[in-house]
């Protein structure tokens, strides 16, 4: 992790800390004057600081971009406090509770996260963010029917929620069943699925992921035509940012694996030519196929 990161995590938790003290002994209003003026000078700090570089050797990987988002989401969750937004004591607590999920989630420490999860939803029941996480961090330690139970509850609140579609669609994959997969992957994919959430909305991170995973389900139903144009997809996504002049380049660390995904369904085309040069691209870029891998 890079050193601008930690300070601006240390800065968030600091702030987030003191506001949750400060919450338990008052009632936060639009009256409290020095609460306020203290937000908007994280505010300014904010405006100024600057996400790890992508050219920092070992730092640079998605996880550290998807951190670094998590720390602008409790920013604005610390601005809105400012403004009144959030009023109970409930809520900063579950404010808070979510901003350290958020770290553990991204730490792999999947457990820890549920735990801290769980916590927000027991302040706040309607935390739509919280069943997607904790529905994820089921997900990923194949707990399928708990995963199941909180993604369907984030999308009964939020019926367009394209990352609980994301996620309930990451599960069926793993059990198998293709068709749902494609489903609840399309929809989220889908321009017009607008979830009134703001932070479920896809980031080009959930693009990628969403278009390699619905190529992989049509890779194992041997449409290999489909599966070639999402991994296609996918890898323009990467493309696309490529000049941001904020973050060059941040979705490169995708590329090797989807040019090798690719190369794989053009073989199984039949295309020998167009799979070589995938896979050539995919080594230029060093991707290592692990071992027992097949368009997985």
């Amino acid at each position: 992790m890079t050193q601008e990161l930690d300070d601006f995590e240390r800065k968030v938790h600091l702030l987030l800390e003191n506001i949750t003290s400060r919450e338990r002994e008052k009632s936060l209003s639009l009256e409290n004057q020095q609460l306020q003026q203290q937000i908007q000078q994280l505010e300014k700090k904010l405006n100024l600081a600057t996400p790890p570089s992508p050219k920092e050797g070992k730092s640079a990987n998605p996880k550290i971009f998807a951190k670094w988002d998590s720390y602008v989401v409790a920013a604005g969750f610390v601005m809105a406090l400012g403004y009144g937004t959030y009023k109970s004591v409930h809520s900063i607590a579950a404010g808070f509770h979510y901003h350290k999920a958020i770290d553990l989630y991204y730490d792999d420490s999947f457990k820890e996260a549920i735990d801290e999860l769980t916590q927000v939803i027991d302040n706040d029941p309607e935390h739509v963010d919280a069943y997607v996480l904790r529905g994820s961090a089921f997900e990923l330690t194949k707990k399928y029917d708990l995963a199941f139970k909180d993604l369907n509850k984030a999308i009964s609140f939020d019926p367009h929620n394209r990352c609980a579609l994301q996620f309930r669609g990451f599960a069926h994959y793993s059990l198998g069943n293709m068709d749902n997969a494609i489903s609840d992957l399309s929809e989220a994919l889908e321009p017009s699925t607008y979830s009134s959430n703001f932070n479920c909305n896809f980031s080009g991170t959930e693009k990628i992921r969403s278009y390699k995973k619905r190529g992989q389900c049509f890779f194992r139903q041997g449409k290999y035509e489909q599966a070639i144009k999402d991994y296609t997809s996918a890898i323009d996504v990467t493309k696309r940012y490529s000049s941001d002049f904020l973050l060059p380049d941040r979705y490169k660390f995708y590329r090797p694996e989807l040019y090798h995904l690719r190369g794989e369904a053009w073989e199984k085309k039949g295309d020998l030519k167009q799979s070589r040069d995938d896979e050539k691209r995919a080594k230029e870029l060093g991707y290592h196929e692990p071992e027992g891998s097949s368009g997985e």
